[in-house]
């Protein structure tokens, strides 16, 4: 009977050793990192929590562009450039009255080629209050918004049950109100190494893929069946960003 017992505790033991415990997880080509702990319920079941941090531009380059043609279109008229000049001329003169040009709430977090840039750029709209003097000013600003990146963060948690070995799988069906394309989402948890690191993986398959949206689309064409992998092998994330907000 003990022998019995001592099998038992020592399947159990290697059962759980198989599972996923924790893990981090990397993709790369969206800048994303996922974290993950999990908790046995059964042999084969597990409940993970799982946070994932990302990083993207505050501004991409097209919503630059539209934002600048709309400033230049919304200050256009000669009598409204001069009332933006004017404005721009007072916040010189408060930035100049400062201890030193950077000392201020807007300008305290710049690298200081940015702040001296954009007070350049200020000073000379401020003289001369031309259209392309304001593009100047526009473009400098912009510019630090291309240059910044956020940091956003997400959490929840999932039940999965166990397929094999290597691999542990929870779906879900989500429902849309915007179309008739309904989606299944599949999430996996797997592992190619004898169950120490895991990568988990993300596959989003349209429910009815022969239905058809409102613009007489099929659902497999607007929302295709697509697989996104984060992989446990690599910790560091290229991103061109001087500067990062944190939300």
């Amino acid at each position: 009977m003990a022998l019995l017992a001592s099998s038992v505790a020592v399947s159990t033991i290697a059962n759980a050793q198989m599972a996923p415990l924790s893990g981090s997880t990397y993709n790369f080509d969206r800048n994303e990192s996922v974290g993950f702990q999990c908790v046995s319920k059964d042999a084969d079941t597990i409940t993970c929590y799982f946070s994932k941090r990302w990083v993207e531009p505050q501004l991409s380059n097209e919503d630059a562009e539209a934002e600048r043609s709309d400033l230049l279109d919304q200050y256009s008229d000669p009598s409204e450039l001069a009332i933006r000049s004017q404005a721009v001329c007072n916040e010189v003169a408060f930035i100049e009255s400062a201890a030193n040009n950077i000392n201020t709430e807007k300008f305290e977090a710049l690298h200081e080629d940015d702040a001296e840039r954009i007070l350049s750029a200020y000073r000379n709209f401020c003289n001369e209050p031309t259209q392309n003097a304001f593009a100047a000013v526009i473009d400098a600003s912009l510019g630090i918004e291309q240059r910044t990146c956020r940091m956003q963060v997400g959490v929840w948690d999932r039940e999965f049950k166990k397929v094999d070995e290597k691999t542990w799988v929870h779906s879900s069906y989500a429902v849309t109100t915007t179309n008739s394309c309904n989606m299944i989402k599949v999430e996996r948890l797997e592992t190619d190494i004898g169950g120490m690191l895991w990568s988990y993986v993300e596959r989003v398959i349209p429910a009815n893929p022969n239905s058809t949206t409102e613009n007489g689309q099929l659902c497999s064409q607007t929302h295709p069946d697509s697989e996104t992998i984060y992989t446990w092998d690599g910790n560091r994330l290229p991103i061109n960003c001087d500067y990062v907000e944190f939300f």
